[in-house]
């Protein structure tokens, strides 16, 4: 669903989205004398293939039971 709202809104809709947002936030701090950074990840593409299921090896265990059960 959220995949939908991004195509339907585009980069542009989303980024008035984000202004909408971080105007209420942005007023709290605009007194500050220190640097404040916010990051806004709306234009990073999102790293789909890293978390895709594999099938598991299966493996020796690495140190022999302690114990044989009956």
């Amino acid at each position: 669903m959220l995949h939908e709202f991004r195509v339907r809104m585009g980069v542009s809709g989303l980024r008035q989205i984000n202004q909408q947002l971080l105007t209420p936030l942005l007023e709290q701090v605009i007194d500050r004398s220190d640097t404040i950074a916010i990051i806004d990840a709306t234009d990073l593409p999102a790293a789909c293939k890293v978390f895709k299921k594999r099938r598991l090896a299966r493996t020796q265990p690495s140190v022999q039971p302690s114990a044989i059960a009956q």
